[in-house]
């Protein structure tokens, strides 16, 4: 990761933790369409995996983006036109490292995917 991303990546940490005190942990995952380069993130039990794509000026602009869980095997959809999506709810009784990739995206204009594990909102919208 280069030191202006773990900058973002600190300061989006820093205020993920103001915003909310679940907050576990944020990635910025990077495109690898090999699936070689991942990131772990620390998910709370109860919480779940927030996805943010980042594509130019519009973050809901065209393009989806797939990112791959090693652990569970599942691919999480940020479909075309949504900016953020959220994964399943990690186990109540087993806190999760989750390793995830950021395989797929159908716009080059998405740069990287934003993952961090967050309290749960039932207003937002689920990956697909």
């Amino acid at each position: 990761m280069n030191p202006i991303r773990t900058i973002l990546a600190v300061a989006a940490l820093l205020a993920a933790g103001i915003g909310t005190a679940q907050a576990q942990g944020t990635e910025i995952l990077d495109f690898d369409p090999t699936g070689r380069d991942f990131e772990r993130i620390a998910v709370a039990a109860g919480n779940v995996i927030e996805l943010t794509k980042f594509e130019g000026d519009d973050p809901t602009a065209d393009g989806r983006a797939d990112v791959f869980n090693l652990n569970t095997l599942e691919t999480y959809v940020i479909p075309d036109g949504v900016e953020t999506c959220r994964t399943a709810v990690i186990d109540p009784n087993n806190p999760s490292i989750e390793p995830l990739v950021f395989l797929s995206r159908s716009s080059a204009r998405i740069s990287d995917i934003l993952a961090e594990g967050t309290a749960i909102d039932p207003d937002e919208h689920l990956c697909q």
